[in-house]
């Protein structure tokens, strides 16, 4: 599904995970991550009671799998990404940064 462009999430979509289970996909795409993209997809999307409960009114549930598509990324964007379990795919790379599993529900990632 797309949201407006007041999101900093482009796109969600309902997904099924190899083990059977099922979860959506947050995608926001951007030109080039920085420090400061990772930090404010977290801050003002994941973390932010508000803007995941619209989220979760448009349909979408737990688990999330975050991810921030770019053309190109700043070396302290990777980083953040990784510390914070935020996906991170580059179109000319792939995956670069593997996402964890976030709960919408409780702001935070699940356990491993």
């Amino acid at each position: 599904m797309a949201l407006g462009p007041e999101w900093r999430v482009n796109w969600a979509a309902r997904v099924q995970f190899p083990d059977g289970s099922e979860g959506c996909v947050l995608v926001s795409a951007r030109a080039k991550a920085w420090l400061q993209t990772i930090q404010d997809f977290v801050r003002e999307i994941l973390q932010d009671p508000q803007a995941r409960a619209a989220l979760q009114a448009k349909g979408v549930g737990d688990p999330v799998w975050p991810v921030v598509f770019a053309m190109a990324a700043e070396k302290r964007a990777l980083e953040a990404a990784m510390q914070a379990g935020v996906g991170l795919l580059l179109s000319r790379q792939g995956m670069v940064v593997a996402p964890m599993l976030w709960s919408l529900e409780r702001g935070a990632p699940l356990e491993a």
